[in-house]
């Protein structure tokens, strides 16, 4: 092989190896939370799907990032 196409070794070090750690832990624990916020909406009733429904929609509105771009509120006419 000639020296620009070579393969090079993989470096890895403990921050990566903790970084992924956590990574993976976040993601499970969010579905754990999603499947106890399901859960304990529906024992509460036809209220509480609702109101669980509200939360998700608000929730996702502020956490992804493509949710801000969304013309629901006008920035600049509300503190003009």
């Amino acid at each position: 092989m000639s020296e620009g196409t070579g393969r090079r070794a993989r470096r890895w070090s403990i921050g990566t190896a903790v970084d992924q750690f956590f990574f993976v832990f976040a993601g499970l624990a969010a579905i754990w939370l999603a499947y106890l916020s399901f859960t304990e909406t529906i024992a509460i009733g036809w209220w509480g799907i609702a109101a669980g429904i509200v939360f998700w929609v608000l929730l996702a509105y502020l956490v992804l990032p493509g949710g801000r771009r969304l013309p629901i509120v006008d920035v600049r006419q509300v503190t003009a």
